[in-house]
């Protein structure tokens, strides 16, 4: 799996409609006419509403232009409580049915908004329903490719075999919202792969946002990068997860804009870095590895056991279910590099190899 990071009042109401400071409204003593008097009257000064943010274009793929010195936080010293800085943070509950090759998934994330102005609504990225039909954007693009004899592979999907990621419930602060597809790269209207979520209260800037989201992800057969086969389930981009508010100076950007593209057939994975804290519920007899450290031992009850994963200065999170598989543990320690532990997991089968 490929990826990389470039990495009340007045006050509420003008929030709402996007504008970076409410109206102010003060008693100003007007000259009288000759024979009158004097009255009080209200002059409003109205800040000037800002722009909506836009989106990224459409089909950007090189960044010419240098990123700013200070950008996403700006060079790490080493002396900072966080290896990066961190924008967004997921604890996510999640169960895998693996006769179905389905994971429930309950999702509490947290979301800094750095730009300078309220934002009312936000992207998801539901990367699975690049799988669900032959409709998304890339599908279309993986027939071209394949008819021009670039594609990496030309699997086939059959009935039963599609993957699909759907919301069951979105909410903040209890209060339910509503979600609708769109297109930021001009893709068919059959593509699902990035969601707008409209929310009941505007996140202010240098706000945080906290949404509860319930999922379901049905895994494709693998094609590419994601997806089962058998007994072995690769989780790979499967549960929803936002898009990046890009500022000023970072990857070419002038002003904030909402890079959050529909799921090419070229393309990498792009998201803010962050902290993930996930409990993986899965049949005892398969083995588990996921990003992150294991937080103590897993707890087994009923024929199913519970680990739990937990890893910061990350920008995705994926794990692996297998039937059968075994693990080898070792380290790994390179120049300038602390210890790393290495857990290679690999069907019996490999066991020559997979030292």
């Amino acid at each position: 799996m490929g990826s990389i990071r470039g990495r009340g009042g007045l006050w509420f109401a003008a929030m709402a409609v996007g504008w970076c400071a409410a109206g102010t409204g003060f008693a100003q003593q007007v000259p009288a006419a000759t024979g009158s008097v004097a009255v009080p009257a209200i002059v409003s000064t109205v800040a000037t509403p800002l722009a909506p943010i836009p989106f990224a274009p459409a089909h950007q793929t090189i960044v010419t232009t240098p990123s700013a010195v200070g950008a996403w936080g700006g060079q790490r010293s080493g002396q900072e409580a966080t290896l990066s800085d961190r924008v967004v943070s997921y604890a996510i509950d999640a169960s895998l049915d693996a006769a179905r090759h389905q994971v429930a998934g309950k999702e509490h994330m947290t979301w800094r908004n750095r730009s300078d102005r309220p934002v009312s609504h936000v992207y998801f990225h539901l990367y699975l329903n690049a799988f669900e039909n032959d409709g998304s954007t890339w599908f279309a693009e993986r027939k071209v490719l394949t008819a021009h004899g670039r594609s990496r592979g030309n699997a086939v999907l059959k009935d039963g075999q599609w993957g699909w990621i759907h919301l069951q419930g979105v909410a903040q602060g209890g209060t339910p919202l509503k979600w609708s597809f769109v297109h930021p790269d001009g893709g068919p209207a059959t593509d699902h792969t990035v969601v707008r979520i409209d929310l009941a209260q505007p996140v202010p800037a240098g706000g945080t946002l906290a949404l509860d989201i319930a999922f379901l992800s049905q895994l494709p057969r693998v094609v590419e990068r994601t997806g089962w086969w058998g007994d072995f389930n690769l989780v790979g981009q499967w549960f929803p997860k936002i898009g990046v508010l890009e500022l000023a100076g970072e990857r070419g950007a002038t002003a904030p804009r909402w890079n959050v593209h529909e799921f090419h057939f070229n393309s990498e994975f792009y998201a803010d870095f962050g902290s993930y804290d996930v409990h993986l519920d899965v049949p005892s007899d398969y083995t588990v590895g996921a990003v992150g450290q294991l937080q103590g031992e897993p707890q087994t009850a009923n024929g199913r056991t519970t680990y739990h994963y937990v890893q910061g200065d990350v920008h995705d999170f994926a794990w692996v279910a297998a039937k059968g598989y075994k693990t080898l543990d070792g380290t790994y320690t390179g120049a300038g590099s602390p210890r790393v532990d290495v857990r290679v997991i690999y069907p019996p089968e490999y066991v020559a190899s997979a030292a």
